[in-house]
């Protein structure tokens, strides 16, 4: 049975290390953090295989540990959860992709930790599950511990939100854009 753990494991980390790594770099703003998060994250999926009742899919078993860990982390070292977004950015940059490419997902990741920085701290956590991660509504729900209800109801106020600070962020190009 250990075998079994082990290739289960092991495929799971080459399915969903890179979405678990986004994750907790999105959720903790700490790139150095974040790996050995997910190391852990991977150690404590490993001991607790046997406690997987697979009444959701391994990812959405696998960010639920993710995010306890970055919880108990955050509450641990009471660390300022400040993005330092000019360190972040290059690691999600894939490096398969020509300069304009990689150049265009580098501001389009700047723009989104911006925005999510701006926001309630509610509206970032269900924006990056259900919307970054693209999960659905029932496994959101799983991994932040909330009612179904509330994160629908969270994530269409979050993208209200979102929607007028990329309005905003739009205005200001414009107005910059004419003055130049």
């Amino acid at each position: 049975m250990s075998l079994d753990r082990n290739k289960a494991i092991e495929e799971w980390f080459h399915q969903f290390a890179t979405d678990i790594y986004r994750f907790l770099i999105y959720f903790t703003g700490e790139v150095e953090n974040a790996e050995d998060l997910l190391q852990e994250t991977f150690t404590r999926a490993y001991d607790k295989f046997y406690q997987f009742r697979h009444d959701s899919s391994p990812k959405t078993w696998l960010l639920q540990i993710a995010r306890n860990l970055a919880i108990d982390d955050v509450r641990k070292s009471e660390r300022n959860m400040a993005m330092d977004k000019e360190f972040i950015v290059p690691d999600l940059v894939t490096h398969d992709k020509g300069p304009e490419e990689a150049t265009v997902v580098i501001e389009t990741t700047r723009w989104v930790l911006n925005a999510l920085s701006e926001m309630n701290p509610d509206f970032s956590k269900v924006l990056l599950v259900r919307g970054i991660q693209d999960l659905s509504s029932k496994d959101s729900a799983k991994i932040l511990g909330w009612s179904v209800v509330k994160v629908n109801v969270t994530y269409h106020r979050a993208l209200k939100a979102a929607q007028k600070i990329f309005s905003h962020s739009e205005r200001q190009d414009e107005k910059a854009g004419v003055n130049s």
